[in-house]
């Protein structure tokens, strides 16, 4: 079983891969983009399994983020697929995703400093593999 710090770094880099692959695209972009779509919709699968995978006492420590919701959502987009509102999965990507990023550092940073100073430095050198 993976330690919680890992998970929460899943959470990060997925964040911010969402990050680099929406920056600038508008709503209707998005829409347009199948490829763009899928992309996204994988890092949010990410960000679900990490998260329901966090430890009970790690996800007490953040307890305005709606955890259930996210395992709820990471649910639906791989076994309801079919059912997804596009406009939804842009809210989430562009709007929630921010704050749940938010709330990752900041436990990571409080609970495993160490693994934080790493996520840093591979951030500043280029992304995971740096």
């Amino acid at each position: 079983m993976r330690a919680d710090d890992l998970y929460l770094v899943d959470i990060l880099e997925a964040g911010d891969r969402l990050q680099s692959y929406l920056g600038d695209v508008s709503v209707e972009s998005f829409r347009a983009s199948k490829l763009l779509y899928s992309a996204t919709l994988a890092e949010l699968i990410i960000m679900g399994e990490a998260a329901a995978r966090l430890s009970a006492q790690t996800r007490a420590q953040a307890p305005g983020v709606p955890w259930e919701e996210i395992r709820g959502f990471r649910n639906l987009a791989v076994h309801g697929y079919f059912a997804l509102d596009t406009t939804r999965v842009w809210e989430i990507a562009t709007v929630s995703v921010r704050n749940l990023h938010g709330e990752a550092g900041r436990l990571l940073l409080a609970l495993f400093p160490e693994t934080h100073r790493e996520y840093l430095r591979r951030r500043a050198h280029g992304g995971e593999n740096a």
